[in-house]
């Protein structure tokens, strides 16, 4: 007959668990070593993070795990039945902390207490410790404890503070910043942002940027922007847009990707500085040089034409003929100022009609030191020729023309700016070189004795950075390097602290062919 199993407690279902055949002590007492193995592993494991400590109520160590290595190098064993004063070297907010939390632990005012602790190193370093403590009562002794867990945050501090500090940079920054995901949905505007702006930071959060669009600015500037951003590159421009209240304003922008660990776009980050000063500043320049340049022009072609006439009298002495010679030629002169200036104003804005002409180089090039050599000779410089390396008795001879394609009057102002900047740039008795190398394109030299401050070579063709240079306002440069651009010409500057020189370099296209039409004199 067969015998049910099934309830019987020493079943072969069972054979394999030790533990059956354990006594209710036994199990307890395993259960409670494999928790102290457990909870001796874990201490252990994060020795370098943390370690966990029991006091008296009086604050005698009676426990410590081995991370209280972190506090000194010394054996648990030393500091086991001394008080928690000694465990390391705290500052002395630290110690009244300790007694304030501990204080209100035994007193029953609080369960649970987690604060702060600083102590100093041998080496004089600074760390902190963030507490978890709380009160237990042992009924075998009768008595109250204090047990916790003490956390290294030195690291973590840092990090906090450096967080900290970069906040308050971005917080405080005179520019406006603004975060948004891959989305373009804003995650963060700082405080300059919303001053600009007109919005809160909870009216632009989740929103895109299209809500400050204006409406005033091309489909090619968001597209250049976008097509920078997707390869991963950084976009620079100009950018009006419209602020809550309707009105407009300009920023200079620059929007980065930002990527992650592994090299992802996760985020992009504007940086936009407000230029509305500089644009209203434009505008007011451009409408004065508009009127000057426009307003000027009706006088002085009145003055023009009483020469002329003047000079239609037989009865003129010479004396006379050559005051109204001088008249005549200095309105001439003030009406070309007049009419260059108004062509560098259409070269900055993009709209002069730029028709070069094939011109024979070297009678412009006469032109030009006839008007600047009474200039040269007040400093007592001589000019120096040099054609394919060659140096040159005297001047370049007409008769051997050198064709190029260029704007006869920019061709001529243009080097008359760059060589007045030689002549005042010199020493005085010190000559200046003019080099040319007939090769396509065409090279032109103007080397002077004498160096550009170094405040301004990196500047040294831009507006207004005359910073350095002597007597001069940052103008001829920089409308001699506009001239060149329009020409399509190369200019260059080069100041050599080891020869003590200058050398401005033009790169001219030269004419592959000559029409025998066009003036080639270089007359203007």
């Amino acid at each position: 007959m067969s015998q049910d199993t099934r309830s019987n407690p020493t079943s072969d279902d069972n054979a394999g668990d030790p533990l059956l055949g354990m006594a209710p002590s036994e199990r307890t007492a395993l259960a409670l070593r494999e928790s102290q193995a457990r909870f001796t592993r874990l201490t252990a494991g994060l020795a370098d993070r943390l370690f966990v400590f029991t006091t008296t109520t009086d604050g005698e160590i009676l426990y410590l795990s081995d991370g209280y290595r972190l506090l000194v190098d010394e054996h648990i064993e030393q500091k086991i039945g001394q008080n928690w004063r000694n465990l390391a070297d705290w500052t002395a907010e630290s110690i009244n902390t300790l007694l304030d939390q501990f204080t209100r632990l035994l007193t029953g005012e609080l369960e649970r207490s987690n604060f702060d602790l600083a102590y100093r190193q041998p080496d004089g370093n600074l760390h902190h410790l963030a507490i978890h403590a709380y009160r237990i009562y042992s009924e075998e002794r009768n008595e109250d404890f204090i047990e916790g867990i003490a956390l290294d945050t030195t690291e973590r501090n840092a990090f906090e503070a450096r967080l900290r500090n970069l906040q308050r940079a971005i917080d405080q920054a005179p520019v406006s910043i603004l975060i948004t995901d891959t989305e373009s949905r804003i995650q963060y505007v700082n405080p300059f942002f919303c001053r600009i702006t007109g919005y809160a930071p909870s009216e632009v959060i989740g929103q895109t940027p299209q809500l400050f669009k204006s409406g005033e600015q091309s489909d090619d500037t968001y597209r250049e922007l976008w097509e920078n951003l997707r390869r991963g590159e950084t976009w620079r421009g100009e950018l009006v847009n419209k602020r809550k209240d309707g009105s407009l304003y300009w920023e200079a922008a620059t929007i980065s990707p930002i990527r992650d660990d592994r090299g992802r776009i996760v985020n992009f980050l504007g940086v936009k500085e407000s230029i509305d000063d500089s644009k209203e500043l434009e505008r007011i320049k451009e409408d004065v040089e508009r009127i000057m340049r426009h307003d000027l022009k009706t006088p002085l072609n009145a003055i023009l034409a009483l020469p002329e006439l003047l000079l239609l009298d037989d009865n003129l002495t010479a004396d006379q003929r050559d005051s109204v010679t001088v008249i005549q030629e200095s309105a001439r002169k003030m009406r070309d100022m007049i009419e260059l200036s108004l062509d560098l104003f259409k070269m900055e804005t993009g709209q002069f009609d730029y028709r070069p002409q094939t011109l024979n180089l070297i009678p412009v090039l006469r032109q030009v030191i006839r008007i600047v050599e009474p200039r040269a000779a007040s400093q007592r410089l001589d000019f120096r020729y040099r054609l394919d390396g060659r140096n040159l008795d005297g001047e370049p001879s007409p008769d051997q023309p050198i064709y190029i394609r260029a704007d006869a009057r920019l061709l001529f102002s243009m080097l008359s700016n760059l060589i007045t900047n030689a002549i005042d740039a010199s020493p005085d008795g010190e000559a200046v070189v003019l080099a040319i190398n007939q090769h396509n394109p065409l090279r032109l030299a103007i080397i002077n004795r004498g160096l550009v401050p170094p405040a301004i070579r990196a500047h040294f063709f831009e507006k207004y950075r005359s910073h350095g240079k002597k007597g001069g306002t940052g103008l001829g440069t920089y409308s001699a390097k506009l001239m060149a651009d329009t020409m399509k010409m190369a200019l260059s500057m080069e100041t050599s602290d080891a020869s003590d020189t200058t050398c401005i370099e033009l790169l001219i296209p030269s004419a592959p062919t000559l029409n025998p039409d066009a003036d080639v004199s270089g007359s203007s």
